[in-house]
């Protein structure tokens, strides 16, 4: 783990920091903190070897008293608080209370849910998804070929309005050159009506 990315005949200076986070319950007694930080020294000097390597225990044994939720002081604290105690509940109902606190612990809590559906309710879920999708696609079908009609519609009216100034224009000049009302419709496809009223 500590290793990788560490190429052969490099320094050991050059090695990157590595953090290793262990989460702990009942039946691993270290502290009573919450969050305990340890990094290696030699025994008899207490000189620490490195500060590239760090071992966190985050203990989930310890979230459970309310001394803990009194002791919280930042975002960050109540932040981890909530994730060790959405980690280690089994309570559906405290569950659902800590998902509102977190985009991400919302997205893992509907994520718990279905794994712990019955097979029934499983297939019920799978339909209902699978229902999404497909009406998802339709309408992703449908929204496509909608652009692509506006598209070619706008093309073509592009068009038409172009080839109709095209027409205007050209009426314009001939009339200034003179050409008759007649002449300059059979030229261009515009009415008389058209033509005499081009100024």
């Amino acid at each position: 783990m500590y290793i990788e990315g560490f190429k052969e005949g490099e320094p050991y200076t050059s090695l990157t920091r590595c953090i290793a986070i262990n989460l702990i319950s009942q039946g691993f007694k270290l502290n009573s903190e919450v969050h305990s930080a340890y990094r290696i020294l030699e025994q008899q000097t207490y000189q620490q070897l490195t500060d590239l390597l760090e071992i966190h225990f985050l203990n989930l044994a310890a979230v459970k008293g309310t001394k803990i939720r009194q002791a919280i002081t930042t975002k960050k604290q109540e932040k981890l608080l909530n994730w060790l105690r959405f980690i280690e509940t089994d309570d559906k109902e405290e569950r659902a209370m800590l998902a509102t606190t977190s985009p991400i612990l919302q997205m893992l809590n509907e994520k718990i849910d279905v794994l712990s559906l019955n097979p029934e309710e499983r297939k019920l879920y799978e339909s209902r998804m699978k229902l999404k999708s497909d009406i998802a696609t339709i309408s992703e079908v449908q929204f496509k070929a909608g652009i692509e009609y506006g598209l070619a519609e706008g093309e073509a009216r592009g068009r038409s309005e172009g080839s109709r100034q095209k027409a205007l224009e050209t009426a314009r000049i001939l009339k200034q050159l003179g050409d008759s009302v007649q002449k300059i419709a059979q030229a261009t496809g515009l009415s008389q009506a058209e033509v005499e009223a081009i100024k």
